[in-house]
């Protein structure tokens, strides 16, 4: 999409005259093209105040004093092509889309989690940076704080590994607003109360991004949710739940079994229970439901390489997602697995999204 640039007036004040001379709305850059460059140069800018910054006045979009979450949506609404990369599936509703998700997403060695509990070898940001779009955390407290932990913060006086909640969210918002177009889902198993979790997504900046989603009412597409500024779907276990952005997950959704345990027999986990008809049953929520949760790992206390390699290999997975979405005839959103980066939890998803 092009523009032809604004002529120039060569009166008045010098902020006047740059004003006058700034590209159209959308292109940031200048070069009389609203593209992805524009895109990274907004969003470089968000926060700062235009007056004390030149590279940023053309940021500020709709010449309101300050560069924001409007500005950026505006650039990205002018660069049709940018949405979704033009992917079909950019006009098709959210909960008729298949997101890879990670299981304890913040459990993950690079974070520094111990072993005993990590369900990923990957940080929390690489997941985001390598493709998943669906997020299950626990929030905990310790010592009076809210944190991101695995089932506890520490176990007999040994740290087990945690994220600062407000310091993780944080990442969380940095990805969306350095990635304009994605769309991202949190799934808590929360230990904390909603007040304490609101604060957190304040003190962040995430709270800017969360979606709300009336229960009963359509989805919007996600060009709706992208054109918005509302990218992120923040479901919850608590069922205290009661802020509009902040939605008991079983209101919307339903999962299919998770309790797959090493000490189960293998041979039953990998042929019935996670690969036949029998790992497609409902268990939380009711079947039908806006959203449904594919469960796909197997524990021993937590995850491991070795049990996601038996069970995250792509046909097999992908196998399963398919059938899955015959017998409850609901494409499963939220593909879950441990290790992401371990089998082909992201071919699973694009094959149901048929791209």
């Amino acid at each position: 999409m092009r523009w032809k640039l604004a002529a120039c007036r060569l009166t008045g004040s010098l902020l006047a005259l740059t004003l006058a001379c700034l590209p159209p709305s959308g292109d940031v850059t200048g070069d009389g093209v609203v593209d992805a460059a524009d895109v990274e140069a907004v969003s470089a800018c968000l926060g700062v105040d235009p007056d004390e910054a030149v590279e940023c006045l053309a940021a500020d979009v709709d010449r309101d004093g300050d560069v924001d979450l409007v500005d950026q949506g505006q650039v990205v609404s002018s660069q049709e092509e940018l949405l979704c990369n033009d992917a079909p599936i950019c006009d098709r509703a959210y909960n008729q889309l298949a997101y890879a998700t990670s299981h304890n997403a913040m459990s993950a060695l690079d974070d520094g989690f111990d072993p005993l509990v990590a369900n990923h070898t990957a940080s929390l940001r690489q997941q985001l940076v390598d493709g998943m779009r669906g997020l299950m955390l626990d929030t905990h407290y310790e010592a009076g704080a809210s944190w991101l932990c695995h089932s506890s913060c520490q176990l007999g006086g040994q740290d087990l590994g945690r994220i600062d909640l407000v310091e993780g969210l944080g990442w969380i918002r940095a990805f969306l607003e350095a990635h304009p177009t994605e769309v991202v889902t949190i799934i808590f198993e929360a230990y904390i109360s909603e007040t304490d979790t609101a604060a957190a997504f304040a003190a962040s900046g995430l709270l800017a991004h969360a979606h709300v989603q009336v229960p009963g009412e359509p989805w919007p597409s996600l060009r709706e949710m992208i054109r918005a500024g509302r990218r992120l779907v923040v479901l919850t276990d608590d069922p205290a739940a009661s802020l509009p952005w902040h939605h008991y997950v079983w209101d919307f959704a339903f999962e299919t079994d998770f309790d797959f345990s090493l000490f189960d027999d293998p041979l039953d986990v990998l042929t019935a229970r996670l690969f036949g008809p029998e790992g497609c049953v409902d268990n939380r929520g009711d079947p039908g439901a806006d959203l449904f949760i594919l469960n796909h790992f197997i524990t021993a206390t937590a995850g491991s390489p070795i049990l996601a390699d038996l069970a995250n290999h792509g046909p097999a997975l992908t196998e399963r997602a398919f059938l899955c979405r015959d017998i409850q005839a609901q494409i499963p959103n939220f593909v879950t697995v441990d290790f992401h980066d371990i089998g082909g939890v992201l071919d699973a998803a694009e094959a149901l999204n048929g791209v």
